[in-house]
């Protein structure tokens, strides 16, 4: 079951998020433009919702991730989640940050409907449950 964050550990993840990704409060995250953070990837949301296979994205990320994941939205706490590896999932919300503690990995949701996958994780997440992502790169 998702439970509201604490103010505390949204403040700690979003430190953390922003040393790692350059991922700043209360600013647009550009993905797409070069920053030098590798690895990463940004997709078309639309065309990798309507072929990867919910199921095993689910499955994937409990294999890889046994840790809590946030759901960090772009602007407040108030909007922000933790919740079990076994019931992430991505939906249509825009500007929303999905990580774990020590922001190893995140993936972002944009209002432009891009889909970025950062990070080794995200990235074998990605490709176990989407071998061809490419095809859906923005």
């Amino acid at each position: 079951m998702q439970n509201k964050i604490s103010k505390e550990l949204y403040y700690q993840v979003r430190n953390i998020m922003k040393k790692r990704w350059n991922v700043r409060e209360g600013e647009y995250w550009y993905p797409l433009i070069e920053n030098g953070f590798k690895p990463k990837i940004a997709l078309d949301y639309n065309g990798f919702i309507s072929h990867y296979n919910q199921l095993k994205f689910k499955k994937m990320v409990k294999i890889l991730i046994s840790e809590d994941i946030f759901e960090i939205a772009e602007y407040d706490f108030f909007n922000s989640f933790v919740m079990s590896s076994d019931e992430f999932e991505i939906y249509c919300g825009s500007e929303l940050f999905w990580t774990v503690n020590n922001a190893e990995w995140l993936i972002y949701k944009s209002h432009e409907d891009t889909l970025t996958f950062a990070g080794e994780k995200a990235l074998d997440i990605l490709n176990g449950c989407l071998p061809d992502y490419k095809d859906y790169c923005w």
